[in-house]
């Protein structure tokens, strides 16, 4: 399934739709959820409305996500803040942006290796490893003097984690762009598995309105 939109939000509204429309019907843990496999979705202006789908969220009043600044602090740092990891300790941590894939774009912009990896093999390809990272690749392209960037993410909560997955995707694609002093481009996510919980139905039907309709 392949899905552009303009914005995040209206590519956030768009998934959804399409995903409890066409989604199977699976099993995960003692959860019920509606699948969707390879499903990528693309941005065409990833800086328009990229905070509307964490405000949506939070609208709700029924889960505590964390901050915008909360979030970007988490990417752009080594910290591990309060949780079992971040993708910043994982990917500034261990230089990986700064030492890697910006001196490899600013040397070969046209390179085809300008990839970020938080997944490490040591710690999560392990049958008994708990948290795990969700996004296992950031791909980067600088093309026509923009750079276009996509998040591959194995297992995928497009109703609860995507905005987050969005968001921190931007928030790193908007870092590499500034110290390369290039142009924003596309934004895409990859999801392996892209799949919503059949309790949280009611509140995507909030979120999509009449597109559930159609």
């Amino acid at each position: 399934m392949e899905i552009t939109a303009e914005d995040p939000l209206d590519a956030w509204k768009e998934l959804l739709s399409r995903v409890a429309k066409e989604g199977r019907q699976i099993k995960y843990r003692d959860r019920t959820a509606l699948e969707c496999l390879n499903v990528l979705v693309t941005a065409k202006n990833p800086a328009k409305r990229i905070e509307e789908p964490i405000a949506t969220l939070n609208s709700f009043g029924k889960w505590l996500y964390p901050s915008l600044d909360e979030i970007s602090e988490g990417l752009l740092t080594g910290g591990q803040a309060d949780y079992v990891y971040t993708y910043g300790s994982r990917l500034i941590g261990t230089n990986q942006v700064d030492g890697f894939l910006i001196p490899l774009l600013k040397s070969r912009p046209e390179s085809g290796r300008s990839i970020l990896v938080p997944w490490d093999t040591k710690k999560d390809a392990r049958t008994d490893a708990d948290e795990v990272p969700g996004i296992v690749a950031f791909d980067f392209k600088l093309r026509d003097g923009a750079l276009n960037a996509t998040a591959i993410i194995r297992n995928n909560d497009v109703f609860f984690g995507w905005p987050a997955n969005v968001y921190q995707t931007y928030v790193l694609q908007k870092y590499v762009a500034s110290k390369l002093g290039c142009r924003i481009g596309t934004l895409s996510i990859l999801s392996c598995s892209a799949h919503i919980y059949e309790d949280l139905m009611s509140y995507v039907r909030k979120v999509v309105g009449k597109r559930l309709q159609a």
